[in-house]
């Protein structure tokens, strides 16, 4: 098979108490994975996938790890992908907590993303509660990070707080929030380095660090110069 048209699907993904996920990992896709750095090129690895279009889907992603849910709906857009070792190129558009995005993808080297090695990444997100984009990278391994250019606005920490928790925005936000850093991310800390920030009229320059703990607490260190405050 070559080029898909999904119409209506559901994508249920499902992490397990054991930090396991529900998707089976088998077969040609599972193999060129477990391939993607080896010497000897596997078959596998030139399989054809081609464009994918994807028309009103949905996304369930359920984590009994946090003991949380979301969903995604309305998904429409395509994914241009010729082989797994080929340079990978999504544009979608979905509705998350009630609000339309749009979404962006590109990666020279997927399949050593996917096998949990280090690849390049350029991703941009678009929405009313926040705007990212974001070129370095990066990998999705059992201990993620990422590491790169990172430029980020948000309407307001109130309205971002809301849209994370699927709650109405507030109808006329202060505060507004912009980020451009160099930043190391992992999913216990982000460190970000020639930090420019704007929070409403103010502005600072500096270094920032902020740190999650389940026993401490969430902690922020770091040095900022504000031409006012």
């Amino acid at each position: 098979f070559y080029d898909f048209h999904l119409v209506n699907p559901v994508f249920k993904i499902e992490r397990r108490l054991d930090g396991t996920f529900n998707w089976r990992r088998a077969g040609w896709m599972a193999d060129a994975i477990a391939d993607a750095s080896g010497k000897t090129p596997s078959t596998a690895r030139d399989t054809p996938i081609g464009d994918v279009e994807i028309v009103n889907g949905t996304l369930e992603l359920t984590d009994r790890v946090t003991s949380s849910a979301h969903r995604v709906s309305a998904i429409t857009g395509s994914m241009r992908w010729r082989t797994p070792t080929a340079r990978l190129n999504a544009n979608l558009s979905a509705v998350m907590n009630g609000e339309p995005v749009q979404w962006s993808i590109a990666c020279d080297e997927p399949l050593m993303l996917l096998s949990g090695q280090n690849g390049s990444i350029q991703m941009a997100f678009s929405s009313v509660p926040l705007t990212f984009n974001f070129d370095g990278n990066g990998n999705i391994s059992d201990h993620p990070f990422a590491i790169g250019q990172l430029q980020l606005r948000a309407r307001s920490a109130s309205t971002l707080e809301a849209w994370v928790e699927g709650k109405p925005l507030p109808p006329a936000p202060i505060g507004a929030i912009a980020v451009n850093t160099n930043v190391t991310m992992s999913a216990q800390a982000w460190k970000m380095d020639n930090l420019s920030l704007s929070l409403d009229d103010s502005n600072a320059t500096g270094v920032l660090g902020i740190a999650w703990n389940r026993t401490r607490g969430p902690r922020i260190d770091g040095t900022l110069a504000f031409d006012q405050l």
